[in-house]
């Protein structure tokens, strides 16, 4: 192996990391660092000779909502984004799957083109769990284990001189991907089909359909469908709509009647043309790079359906930067969470038409919320590749009025399990059901950490007028 002209190595609090490096490496710098800590705390950089200088992991984005593990792991591929061309190779450790988001990046060919990433493991979530005889306590654990595995398969290189773990990583199927060199396609892009439905909220529409236009993607369509609106406002707003989708070639559907996001959304999506399917709601707005990032990244890692982040926002104005709240982060394909939580992604996700078609669309039930963390868990289930990519692509707005909030939380949990009843004997069925009983926590947790987050984001603003205020120059200074 090769030495490189610099070498970094990123370490977790337990800082035990940095001394499986093999000696004969002189030039290897240990940055420690702790991100259950405050992560705007300084750390010691120590290299091997002794020589100890400060440096700063810092994170200046918004609020991140999601489990524990993925919020560490987002706040390292910022950092690195930031810092990371200084660097050739990254040594990280497995435990938390803290290189989870970085090294997606990377396989998802948006980033780290050039930087080399390799694990460093002597334990990891579960197997110190098996090993201390102890059970799995939280959704945080299982999201640390997926991630884990995923980063070991995504690695460029993985270090595990702990003989039992070895053994333990093999038993429970932990895999390497296998590397294959990518094909770039050639020829025209692949026409994107967005499916955008509509129910009486007309000045939130004219939001969402300019944002469709500042595409900076060239091949794309819209299939609106309105789902039985009965506001007059939006009635004569849709009539206007006509001419000018008709010029673009675009298709304006009128349901007579309302039958719910799922119905909605496979009535756009028999009426499309396109190779993907891109699902939006009239509530949300797309960034301008939303269709070509989805498109890039499809086809770099040949992905049958790619969810990614979003900023969430409140209010009826356009979204901007200044009314962002938090942004969430979907974790990814993990069956073992999708029993408990949709963390997937939203269905403003980019799929195959023909991988849609094969799961036969969305299930259709009236005043039934969760049917896209159905299709995702129905997905997965059946072996199709699904991914996440790490960074915002649209805006999603948080209304009272939405479907999930409206409907029950046990029929909306009832829906996205189904993919799981059909797997297992009838006699299992009530062991699934009962999982469910911590949605109603699960939920109060979102709840009040969307509370917390509004709280934050006015003391936030509030600080800032008062320090404009103060720095504001005197007449006559």
């Amino acid at each position: 192996m090769e030495e490189p002209e610099h070498l970094c190595i990123f370490i977790d609090e337990t800082l035990n990391f940095g001394f499986e490096i093999p000696n004969s490496f002189a030039s290897i710098t240990l940055l420690a660092f702790d991100l259950k800590i405050a992560h705007s705390q300084k750390k010691k950089m120590i290299n091997v000779e002794g020589m100890i200088e400060l440096r700063q992991l810092t994170y200046s984005g918004p609020p991140i909502s999601s489990l524990l593990p993925a919020v560490k792991s987002y706040y390292l591929l910022e950092w690195l984004q930031q810092f990371g061309d200084q660097f050739h190779t990254i040594y990280l450790p497995v435990l938390n799957g803290i290189a989870y988001y970085s090294l997606l990046a990377k396989h998802q060919g948006w980033a780290f083109e050039d930087l080399n990433f390799y694990l460093l493991g002597k334990n990891s979530t579960l197997f110190n769990k098996h090993s201390n005889k102890r059970w799995i306590e939280n959704l945080d654990e299982i999201a640390a284990d997926f991630m884990e595995r995923e980063s070991f398969r995504l690695a460029d290189d993985v270090i595990i001189e702990n003989g039992e773990l070895k053994k333990w990583m093999a038993d429970n199927q932990w895999n390497r991907e296998i590397k294959q060199k990518v094909q770039t396609r050639e020829g025209s892009p692949p026409l994107v089909s967005i499916c955008l439905t509509h129910f009486n909220r007309p000045r939130l529409l004219v939001q969402s359909i300019e944002s469709i236009k500042r595409q900076d993607y060239p091949n794309y369509e819209v299939i609106l469908v309105d789902d039985g609106s009965t506001d007059p406002e939006a009635i004569i707003y849709l009539n206007q709509l006509s001419s000018d989708f008709e010029k673009k070639g675009w298709t304006l559907i009128k349901n007579p009647r309302n039958v719910f996001p799922g119905a909605a959304r496979n009535i756009a999506a028999k009426h499309s043309r396109g190779e993907y399917l891109l699902f939006m709601d009239d509530d949300n707005a797309a960034f301008s790079n939303e269709l070509s990032f989805f498109v890039k990244v499809a086809q770099h890692v040949n992905a049958d359906i790619l969810s990614c982040a979003m900023d969430l926002f409140y209010g009826l104005d356009a979204p901007d930067e200044k009314k962002m709240i938090h942004r969430f982060l979907p974790i990814g394909a993990s069956i073992n969470l999708g029993l408990y939580l949709n963390l997937f992604g939203d269905m403003n996700a980019l799929i195959k038409k023909s991988v849609f078609e094969e799961l036969k669309g969305l299930t259709e039930e009236r005043n039934v919320g969760g049917e896209d963390w159905e299709f995702f868990n129905r997905a997965a289930l059946k072996g199709y590749h699904l991914e996440v990519i790490p960074k915002s692509l649209f805006w999603y707005r948080d209304t009272p009025q939405s479907v999930n909030k409206t409907t029950h939380l046990y029929s909306n949990s009832m829906r996205a399990i189904k993919p799981y009843l059909e797997r297992v004997p009838f006699e299992l069925h009530n062991h699934l059901i009962m999982s469910q009983s911590q949605q109603e926590q699960l939920q109060q947790f979102r709840q009040d950490w969307n509370q917390i987050s509004r709280l934050l984001n006015r003391i936030w603003t509030l600080l800032l007028k008062k320090i404009k205020k103060y720095l504001k120059p005197k007449n006559g200074s």
